[in-house]
């Protein structure tokens, strides 16, 4: 369901149940109603968003959700079983379930840097508020790899996450990454970082717990 608010020029899409999209690129300079720009809002009560056919590409998996251009898009109260690239542009993701589908453990990305993250955040600005990011084990990197941007994560739970290189839960090259309210536990990598590691840019941690990392 699909529907326009004429005062504040957002487009909301409404799910129930589980979706399969087609891999889509979300831009700002086309998501427009009449002559404004607008915002996109996804939304459900725990329904499923799952990348369609991703068994057609073998050890392969594009993006779900591409964020460019200076696109606004929020995402609220869904299961999220698709990866997520940001080049610019806000995301908000509130209340939502993060998870690997099956079809797609293993799997590397298409675009990007390469290394399968579920978020992959090479710009823009990046929200997670009341999030479980739970049980990612994807052929390499980390439930969330940071190369640029900035990252804002509130109140969430990153659990049984796991990295077959450093940064079981996050991986942060660049960027600004902030973190309050928050708890990591049993998160895993090879090599470094169970929970978060650093390899570059600058983070904020604050009211957080780490456990079993």
């Amino acid at each position: 369901e699909v529907c326009e608010n004429a005062t504040s020029r957002d487009v909301v899409i409404n799910l129930k149940g589980a979706h399969a999209l087609t891999p889509r690129t979300l831009r700002g300079s086309s998501t427009r109603v009449g002559a404004q720009s607008t915002r996109v809002l996804i939304r459900g009560d725990g329904a499923t968003l799952i990348t369609r056919d991703v068994s057609a590409t073998v050890g392969a998996d594009t993006p779900l959700l591409t964020i460019a251009d200076g696109a606004v898009v929020l995402l609220a109260g869904i299961v999220l079983e698709g990866a997520v690239l940001v080049h610019s542009g806000h995301l908000d993701i509130r209340d939502a379930v993060l998870r690997r589908s099956a079809a797609a453990a293993g799997r590397r990305l298409q675009d990007g840097t390469h290394d399968g993250a579920q978020l992959q955040l090479l710009g823009g600005a990046t929200t997670l508020s009341g999030c479980t990011i739970v049980g990612l084990a994807p052929g390499s990197g980390s439930a969330i790899t940071m190369h640029g941007g900035t990252l804002a994560i509130d109140g969430s739970t990153f659990r049984s996450n796991r990295a077959s290189t450093d940064g079981g839960a996050i991986l942060l090259t660049g960027g600004e990454l902030r973190l309050s309210g928050s708890l990591f536990e049993a998160n895993a990598a090879t090599l470094s970082g169970g929970a978060i590691a650093m390899r570059g840019g600058s983070a904020t941690l604050l009211a957080s717990r780490f456990v079993s990392n």
